[in-house]
């Protein structure tokens, strides 16, 4: 900023989360005991609607949590079939039934693992691309 410096706040380490372009810390929260300050590290995922899929207090008064949002979605990484049904679907409530039906067809055929659910991953993964 103007007229100053800006140095990252301390954090200690080893760090409970893991650095990277989607993460952001909020650091030096409400005291805990010990003397420690309350950290949490956000990561976000593609999601349709801004959504808690988790959180977790991976150490005293450090927690990590994963959040869904729309803003977090690459468009370009989606299916062109996708993208083109956007473009011919001109009522907001019929693209929601038409990808919502193609969602719930092709789910079934995608295998699951832990972790929060990326939708740019979802939609890119061969079971849901054959299904389209």
């Amino acid at each position: 900023f103007a007229g100053g410096s800006f140095s990252a706040p301390s954090i200690d380490k080893p760090l409970f989360f893991e650095p990277g372009p989607h993460v952001y810390v909020f650091h030096n929260g409400a005291g805990c005991p010990g003397g420690v300050r309350r950290s949490v590290a956000v990561e976000f995922f593609c999601g349709p609607e801004p959504k808690v899929l988790a959180v977790k207090e991976v150490r005293m008064c450090a927690y990590l949590a994963h959040m869904a949002h729309p803003g977090r979605c690459d468009m370009a990484k989606w299916p062109k079939k996708l993208a083109e049904l956007a473009v011919r679907t001109l009522d907001q409530a019929a693209l929601e039934a038409s990808v919502e039906a193609w969602l719930q067809g092709a789910l079934p055929l995608v295998q699951f693992e832990d972790g929060p659910l990326d939708l740019d991953e979802l939609v890119n993964s061969p079971p849901l691309l054959a299904a389209f």
